[in-house]
Formats: structure tokens, sequence, C-alpha cells
């Protein structure tokens, strides 16, 4: 009988730790998706979706509403002026 509790215990802890363990690891992956991009990451984003060349990529920052970054391209004598979140 007394180890039948032992055993008892010994699941439950493990099955308790289980669930702590994925629960940080959702908590990590939401910290990784959240994360802000670098300036260049931006710049190849922009490069990537609308083509050209990538002129000068900026972080836009008014407080009021999340960052973002103001990358400028050119193509074909076009400047276009484009905003890329500021997320993963």
């Amino acid at each position: 009988m007394r180890s039948l509790l032992i055993s008892l215990i010994v699941v439950a802890c493990a099955a308790w730790s289980g669930a702590g363990t994925a629960e940080s690891a959702r908590d990590e992956e939401m910290l990784v998706q959240n994360r802000e991009i670098s300036a260049e990451e931006a710049a190849r984003r922009a490069k990537e979706k609308y083509g050209g060349k990538v002129l000068s990529s900026r972080l836009v920052d008014t407080g009021d509403q999340p960052s973002y970054f103001r990358v400028k391209l050119i193509s074909d004598g076009t400047v276009r002026v484009v905003r890329i979140e500021n997320r993963r």
C-alpha cells in the first residue's frame, strides 16, 4: 500500500511539473513572436514584398501606438515608402 501511495505521488509530481514546462514553453514562444525586429530585418521584408533597392529604414515610435519601420525603396526611378510592423 505504501509503495502504491509513493508511486501515485511521484506520478502526480511528474505530471504537475510537465504542465509547468509546457506552460513555460508557450510563454517563451509568445515572447519570441512578440519580439521586435531590427532595421535590417524590416528592410529585407520590404524588399522581398515590394522589390527595388532600399534607400533607408528607420524606426517610428510615437508612443501611443505600436512602433513600426518606415522603409524607403526605389524602383525604376520611383520612390516608395512602406510601413513594416516592428514585430516577428
